[in-house]
């Protein structure tokens, strides 16, 4: 409530209550303030003086005057004072001088001496890994109700949990009349109008409670989960092992949550015993701030910083001694253990990256029978690697049902899928390529169980299907149609009637689903790690155990796997879709390109314009590197790096040097470099523009192939060594500043792009071109479609680093500060997520109100770098991380 005072006098040293009352004692320093101070701004207030400027200060007089009856307020509000009797004196309040440091004693850093807690406390009792578990009866923890767990506005709770009974239980319960609650909601609560095993957020808004909760089954029995909750400006989301869930909202609210100051936290329930949490809590966090879904995904199985902002509350659990658990947040939010119990069943660390390996002698997987694999619609997919060879007519079998379904390879080297009904109907589709070269390969085959027809698709591209070629004794794909059902187990590497066909290879990342996905969700799942729980998805073993005899079905189908001699390897596919980039060995490693580029069909004059943009890693220097080309030394273009590290563009007889050696090994250098063709160069290295040579030439058309590489034409030992990424040909003279302004995610809308190759695919021996299509000035037309072949060159995840121009945003947090101590402030980069080769972050116009101390650059944004501080004598703070060669800088504020 709001008390009107307007007709009430404001007296010092005097209270009107029927019969004055006077105080007998001094008094100084009166502040009075139309907003709430925090316990911060109190405590500097004791030692330091307004000024009288304040935001929220309506009065103030420091009682400095000495002499006169008039009291002065410094306020600017002119709420001057008039004394009675009151007499001056030269016995002022003493200056409080406060002492800052750590004043919890369950702290390693506890300053006894310390009046003022300076957020600074750490070292709580940490034993290793463990969480509590609570038994579903009246386990709990209670923490308090401390002031700065009364967060009313945006807020973010995450935990670990695993939940062993299907009950209602509270994980995290600060509610009475008002406040926050999150549940694990089981199948027995009807009367709520809630999901069936499902993340419940409740919350009350102007009186009124709100519930939101996930789909039915999104929580899982006997299985650890990383929980989310999250409220923002009337809305919730909530996420479960980092993914967003679809949440049912029984209202539209909007505002604050009520106040819930009052209202103790209690983890795993409260002390009144009703919807007591049964299972295991672990890493908890309370936030006063919306986490993103990168942030919460990036901690799901680990800890955060202990001195992150708007951290208000932070229970690791690892303690594992005593009956307290420790907030590590620095708030002193430590919770009172009643009854829950100390246990070692943690969140499992994230699995390594792992395939198994076969010998082609006795190994294999047995995966048990269940009726899931009896098929109407269905897609199978898997990864392999092998270098198989068999004689005419033999076989090994790589993953199926006996004969009823299965992928087998060739001895030829190309992969097949088999269909058989039980009425003994068959039918093949066969792949063209070969896939026995030691290289990882994705392989799908989707069917539709009304037509019988089954396609199958080979590193994400379709390649037959089984009307394609039909072998003798095939039946049509109507033959072939409806249900597919037998009682055969299913097997990796092993046929179990006839000959066994023992897999020799390796394989990695199956799964099954009841419905024939789009070529786009092939291409999409490819690389990527699935749930376990995504629609369709009957069967799912991402091999990355490590070790062990069970291959574990990620879906909640558990089936099972048995190893059975089957070793576990290191060796897996490559991430499509990542920052990849092909490595040339410098023997016979090329990519054909076609006959589309540097052709004086195109024109003369201004048509002849051509700019080549491409980035380069060079491993070895000596033998002249050849990058690319058409030419051999007579007609035609290449572009070629010499021993020295000098840029050489070769256009018919003339080569055309750079000035400087600029080109280093085993760096990733970019390089720009333009021609007309007849007498004008132009080349940028790492966005710098150097010095080429340039006079008449004659392109004179080839009509060659390009290749990446080396030169069509040319065979002469300079072949390349090395890495390669990110090349793109134009139809103009593109200088730095064109090319830095181009959006490459749209390359559609970038003129006269004739190709654009990103190198990203990471598999295959296709290299795409992303270009959409060009139509040259005289009516040549490129249809975007001007895919390279490759031919021994391997894919890496070393890409080029990405360069953004400029940086999406930087913010500076605020935080409360006191005067005259330290104070840590976050500095926040978005480099849109990409990464980069050097930044540079200036703050200056601090000299008189700051000085820097130190900066912490670990685990920021930028990641670790070879970082240079410094601070000039006008207190100006340059911070700048180099691991590459342009450089980047922007302001901070």
């Amino acid at each position: 409530s709001i008390f009107d005072c307007a007709d009430e006098d404001l007296l010092i040293g005097r209270m009107d209550l029927g019969n004055p009352v006077y105080l007998n004692g001094g008094i100084d320093d009166v502040s009075l303030w139309s907003v709430a101070l925090s316990q911060e701004n109190i405590q500097s207030y004791m030692s330091s003086s307004p000024s009288g400027d304040e935001t929220g200060l309506v009065g103030y007089w420091n009682f400095n005057e000495g002499e006169g009856t008039t009291l002065t307020d410094l306020s600017g509000n002119d709420n001057n004072g008039t004394i009675n009797g009151a007499s001056w004196t030269g016995d002022a309040a003493p200056v409080v001088t406060p002492v800052f440091g750590c004043t919890d004693s369950y702290a390693e850093n506890y300053n006894p001496d310390a009046t003022v807690d300076d957020g600074s406390c750490s070292g709580y009792p940490d034993n290793g890994e463990y969480s509590l578990s609570f038994d579903g009866v009246d386990d709990y923890v209670d923490c308090s109700n401390g002031q700065n767990l009364n967060v009313v506005d945006n807020f973010t709770i995450e935990a670990n949990i695993k939940w062993v009974s299907g009950e209602l239980g509270y994980v995290f319960h600060k509610w009475g009349s008002s406040g926050i609650g999150v549940q694990i909601i089981g199948p027995n609560t009807e009367y709520y109008s809630l999901n069936n095993n499902s993340l419940c957020l409740w919350i009350n808004v102007n009186g009124t409670w709100y519930s939101f909760d996930s789909p039915s089954n999104s929580i899982q029995l006997n299985k650890w989960h990383h929980i989310a909750a999250i409220y923002e400006n009337g809305e919730v989301s909530l996420y479960i092992d980092g993914v967003s869930q679809e949440v049912s909202q029984n209202d539209d609210i909007s505002g604050p949550i009520d106040d819930h100051l009052g209202e103790t936290l209690g983890i795993g329930g409260k002390s009144v015993p009703s919807n007591s949490f049964n299972g295991y809590v672990d890493e908890l966090r309370f936030w006063s701030t919306v986490r993103s879904q990168e942030e919460i995904q990036s901690y799901m199985t680990a800890s955060v910083p202990v001195d992150e902002q708007d951290l208000v509350g932070y229970w690791k659990f690892n303690a594992a001694a005593d009956d307290i658990l420790y907030d590590h947040s620095g708030n002193q939010s430590h919770g009172a253990i009643e009854g829950a119990t100390w246990d070692e069943d943690v969140q499992p660390i994230p699995e390594e990256n792992n395939s198994l390996s076969f010998d082609g002698v006795d190994d294999y997987v047995d995966l048990g029978n269940n009726n899931l694999f009896n098929f109407n619609d269905f897609t199978v997919s898997l990864w392999f690697k092998s270098t198989w060879s068999g004689g005419g007519g033999d076989w090994i079998y790589l993953f199926g049902r006996d004969n009823h379904w299965g992928f087998w390879l060739q001895n030829a080297g190309n992969i097949r899928f088999s269909i058989e009904q039980p009425n003994g109907v068959w039918g093949n589709v066969e792949s063209e390529g070969i896939f026995t070269d030691d290289s990882w390969h994705h392989a799908s085959v989707t069917r539709d169980s009304e037509t019988g027809e089954f396609a199958l698709y080979i590193d994400g591209n379709f390649d037959q299907d089984n009307e394609d070629i039909m072998m003798g004794g095939e039946y049509s794909s109507s033959d072939l149609s409806g249900e597919i059902i037998c009682d055969d187990n299913l097997y990796i590497g092993y046929h179990p009637v006839g000959s066994p066909g023992w897999f020799d290879g390796s394989v990695d990342e199956i799964t099954i689903w009841n419905t024939a996905l789009s070529a786009s969700e092939i291409q999409a799942y490819m690389s990527t790690s699935l749930t376990g729980s995504e629609t369709g998805l009957v069967g799912y073993w991402n091999f990355n155990e490590g070790d062990g005899t069970t291959l574990t079905d990620q879906t909640s189908n558990d089936n099972d796997g048995t190893i059975n001699g089957a070793t576990w390897s290191t060796d897996v596919p490559p991430t499509s879709g990542g920052n990849n980039a092909l490595s040339f060995d410098g023997v016979d490693d090329y990519v054909n390109m076609g006959i589309e580029f540097f052709s004086l069909d195109l024109g003369t004059g201004d048509d002849c314009n051509y700019t080549i943009s491409v980035a380069v890693n060079v491993e070895d220097l000596s033998n002249n590197p050849v990058l690319l080309g058409n030419s051999d030394l007579n007609s035609g273009l290449y572009l070629q790096i010499n021993s020295s590290g000098q840029v050489i563009l070769k256009i018919g007889q003339e080569a055309f040097v750079s000035t400087d050696e600029i080109i280093f090994e085993n760096t990733w250098h970019h390089l720009i470099v333009n021609t007309d063709c007849y007498h004008y160069n132009r080349l940028w290295v790492d966005g710098v523009e150097y010095d080429i040579e340039d006079r008449n030439m004659d392109l004179s058309s080839p009509g060659r192939n390009l290749y990446l590489g080396f030169s069509n034409g040319l065979d002469n030992g300079q072949e390349y060594n090395g890495l390669m990424d990110e090349l793109s040909i134009f139809h103009s003279l593109i200088t730095q500043d064109d090319f830095d302004s181009y959006d490459f995610s749209i390359p559609e809308y970038i003129p006269d792009l004739m190709g654009y190759w990103n190198f990203n695919e990471g598999v295959g021996d296709n290299l795409t071109d992303l270009s959409g299509g060009y139509i040259t000035p005289n009516g040549i037309s490129y249809d975007g479609n001007n895919d390279g072949t490759i031919n021994g060159a391997t894919w890496s995840d070393d890409g080029a680093p990405v360069q953004p121009a400029s940086f999406a945003s930087l913010s500076v947090g605020t935080v409360d500060a006191v005067a005259n101590s330290a104070v840590l402030v976050p500095i926040e980069v978005d480099l849109m997520g990409e990464s980069i080769s050097s930044v540079e972050i200036h703050f200056g116009g601090f000299q008189g109100h700051v000085d820097f101390v130190a900066v912490d650059t670990t685990e920021t944004l930028v990641g670790d770098a070879e970082w240079n501080i410094e601070i000039n004598e006008q207190e100006d703070l340059l911070i700048t991380g180099t691991y590459g060669a342009a450089e980047i800088s922007t302001n901070g504020t």
